[in-house]
């Protein structure tokens, strides 16, 4: 029996400030030049995330400055990552027992290959322990989980990430798609401008460029208010949750449908591609 474990991300996973703690605490990695080259942060992103963990009492400097975490915050990345390692080595275990007992039949049989990021969604409802069933193009999920799956998507996507949302300001799934980017995955993204009278239009008009300077194509449209993730053109995600910390933070309840039918899919990459000035695909 494949044993399955709820695995809750450790704080600020998915964010430029989680890539380093997680440098540190998983890779043993302290230097300063060591975590710029692991983390594949510009500098300036990089002395940005450490001034945040260090203002927030998180990271501390030795007398040899090298990086220290947390205890409470150490233990956080050492349990989840473990986790991760331990579920995934009983999956694949029982994969292997299971594959002895119906190898003959198998044999027999030419099924077509399993698209990638299906199998690794229905790998991911196992880890998440998700009364979900694998054999369905169509599920719904709520709160942490659709925030998880979206990371998870983006982190591991191949060609190409789509997005469309209204409200996009600095948080750790925004972080996620920005680092994507830079690992030159295809990124779109259709949001609406800065509202004139924002508090913090200054900040978030200069957080809108640095994602146009990452090598996002951001196409700003003042009528869009859907919430659209697209990822390798094989999954689509229909929710509520905006790109913000309040949505994707978990400060409000969010909710939405997961697709990989592909019709839905197609219908969707076709909305998305309508939005964008030039109208190609």
């Amino acid at each position: 029996m494949v044993r399955t474990v709820t695995i809750e991300e450790p704080r600020y996973y998915g964010s430029w400030k989680g890539r380093v703690i997680k440098t540190i605490v998983i890779d043993g990695i302290r230097d300063w030049k060591g975590l710029q080259e692991s983390t594949e942060l510009s500098p300036k992103s990089l002395n940005r995330a450490i001034a945040e963990l260090r203002h927030l009492g998180i990271l501390t400097q030795d007398e040899d400055k090298r990086y220290r975490v947390s205890h409470e915050v150490w233990k956080e990345y050492k349990s989840f990552f473990g986790s991760q390692e331990s579920t995934e080595e009983d999956l694949k275990k029982t994969a292997s027992r299971a594959n002895k007992g119906i190898g003959k039949i198998i044999s027999s049989i030419s099924p077509a290959k399993p698209k990638e990021v299906s199998s690794w969604v229905n790998e991911w409802k196992k880890v998440n322990n998700l009364d979900i069933s694998i054999e369905s193009d169509h599920f719904y999920l709520e709160g942490g989980h659709l925030d998880n799956l979206s990371k998870g998507l983006i982190q591991n996507a191949k060609k190409e990430i789509l997005v469309v949302n209204p409200f996009v300001d600095e948080c750790s799934l925004t972080n996620t798609i920005l680092d994507a980017s830079k690992n030159r995955i295809k990124t779109v993204l259709v949001t609406r401008p800065v509202a004139e009278g924002d508090k913090y239009r200054e900040e978030k008009k200069d957080y809108h460029n640095e994602l146009i300077q990452s090598g996002i194509k951001l196409t700003h449209n003042r009528r869009v208010h859907a919430k659209l993730i697209v990822v390798d053109r094989e999954i689509a995600i229909i929710s509520s949750m905006n790109l913000n910390v309040t949505s994707s933070g978990g400060s409000s309840w969010e909710a939405g449908i997961v697709s990989m039918d592909e019709t839905v899919v197609k219908s969707v990459i076709d909305s998305i591609m309508n939005l964008l000035p030039d109208h190609q695909d």
